[in-house]
């Protein structure tokens, strides 16, 4: 890919946060949102059967599976929905260091053009970070529920509950979801999407197991297939510069060292 078509705006710089503060995001007076490509056809991946209010994304958009560390990319600042075209592969999705990028090399060939079809879909970033996902995970033993529960009330989450009484109740963990600002260096704007199961100081990374794989199907029908909105048809504040650029005087000591 000749370099001069990979928007240069995508690619971080020196003066630039390695970190955009989730929660300046969400306290904006404006709704913030982070969006993702969806390949295929429109009318293949979303259900608009009683309508385009009540729409929701098929398995065909995404599977559950594909929910843990999901890609998302922040708009409001200098990504826009079209950017979407570009899928950042090898070193190009790696983790961005802080460090200036030397784009021309990099982008020869680390990024790639998605085919068509393909659309734009959005979240308001409120609706994502921080949400309650209500779950259950079974337990065939009384011993391995009495070392979950011990894990769990290690990292300060309280669950009281006979072996007998938990088989008996209806979803009694809960997990929480978060939203990571994550740069790559190629994509300054990439956003992951976790879950954090209860007790667990980790994010999820897989669906294997029968838990986690409920687990995946509950966070997505609560915060993912329902909700969203086409990115191509968002009124889309710009947010102040002040959320992703570091201080004059920050930026002079990057310089300057």
């Amino acid at each position: 890919m000749e370099a001069k078509r990979y928007p240069n705006r995508l690619i971080p710089k020196t003066c630039w946060r390695q970190n955009i503060d989730i929660h300046n995001l969400i306290h904006q007076e404006c709704d913030v949102y982070v969006a993702r490509r969806i390949d295929g056809r429109r009318e293949d991946c979303v259900n608009e059967e009683f309508g385009p209010e009540n729409a929701f994304l098929k398995s065909d958009a995404f599977k559950n599976s594909d929910i843990p560390e999901m890609s998302l990319s922040l708009l409001g600042a200098l990504f826009n929905p079209e950017d979407l075209l570009y899928r950042q592969i090898k070193l190009g999705m790696k983790d961005w260091d802080g460090k200036k990028v030397r784009d021309n090399a990099l982008i020869e060939k680390c990024v790639m053009e998605c085919p068509d079809p393909w659309f734009a879909v959005a979240w308001n970033v409120a609706g994502l970070h921080d949400q309650a996902v209500p779950y259950k995970k079974d337990f065939s033993r009384e011993k391995d529920y009495k070392n979950f529960v011990e894990e769990i009330n290690r990292v300060s989450h309280v669950i009281n509950m006979e072996f007998e009484e938990y088989r008996g109740t209806a979803d009694p963990l809960v997990a929480i979801t978060k939203l990571k600002h994550s740069p790559s260096f190629l994509n300054y704007w990439h956003f992951l999407f976790e879950i954090f199961p209860m007790g667990s100081e980790k994010p999820m990374m897989e669906t294997k197991s029968k838990w986690e794989k409920d687990l995946a199907d509950k966070v997505a029908k609560q915060c993912l297939r329902y909700g969203f909105q086409y990115a191509d048809n968002l009124q889309i504040t710009q947010l102040s510069p002040s959320i992703w650029r570091k201080g004059l005087w920050q930026c002079l000591k990057t310089v300057f060292g």
